[in-house]
């Protein structure tokens, strides 16, 4: 029976995924998804000025990865995606869930810019080389903040 992926290998394969994912890599990308992987990307409100652009939910590595070369032509360079806070929810025998915050940057006379933060959520297996995708929902912040006793988030 395989062993879970550890968070090691998730955050590896976390942060070679937006690396080659901004540097345009498309067959690196690709393989990092399984082949059934499904693949959903919005706002937070589901209503921004840019919807869409973001929204994606495409179903196997195909349709997935058309999206996202489509998505990655129509964005701007430099574009550096941080994955940080990287978190296990769950693991069971050779697979996993994760969590992970998302910063987005871009650069603007000489300078980096903010372009998004957002949560990106999933699932991950052992795949012939290694660790790869199985599920991934990269969920984009919009919403002007407000303070958090005005939301209905779950709180501590």
């Amino acid at each position: 029976m395989p062993s879970p992926v550890d968070l090691a290998e998730l955050s590896e394969l976390l942060g070679s995924w937006w690396y080659h994912y901004d540097e345009a890599h498309v067959d690196e990308l690709a393989t990092r998804l399984a082949p059934d992987v499904h693949y959903v990307c919005r706002s937070d409100s589901g209503a921004s000025p840019f919807e869409e652009m973001v929204r994606a939910d495409t179903r196997g590595r195909q349709d997935t990865m058309t999206w996202l070369v489509d998505h990655r032509r129509n964005s701007p360079y430099p574009l550096r995606h941080f994955g940080g806070n990287v978190f296990r929810v769950g693991a069971e025998s050779g697979s996993g869930a994760f969590g992970s915050y998302l910063f987005v940057t871009k650069i603007v006379c000489s300078l980096p810019v903010n372009v998004s933060t957002g949560m990106v959520w999933g699932t991950v297996s052992r795949g012939p080389d290694g660790p790869w995708f199985t599920s991934m929902e990269t969920v984009l912040d919009t919403r002007d903040s407000v303070p958090l006793a005005k939301t209905k988030v779950r709180r501590p």
